[in-house]
């Protein structure tokens, strides 16, 4: 109950996840040489990864975060 006069109230908001691996180090620097690098790839040679069913089964669904805002949290790969 409390929950949904939350969420009435737009005091809860859903979570936006991300897999908490994308915090290490040394994917942090992946990212970052991959980022740089980008201006310079020809584009007939990427290939897109449609990751639309990846699931977080085990992480809380919301969170709350000031009005106006989303909620950023990490989640664990659920493998």
């Amino acid at each position: 109950m409390l929950c949904r006069v939350a969420l009435s109230r737009g005091r809860v908001n859903k979570k936006t996840l991300h897999a908490s691996e994308q915090e290490r180090e040394d994917i942090v620097a992946a990212r970052r040489a991959r980022i740089e690098a980008l201006p310079t790839t020809n584009p007939e040679k990427l290939v897109l990864i449609d990751e639309t069913w990846t699931s977080t089964n085990m992480a809380r669904r919301y969170g709350r975060a000031p009005r106006g805002q989303s909620y950023r949290a990490s989640a664990p790969r659920s493998h």
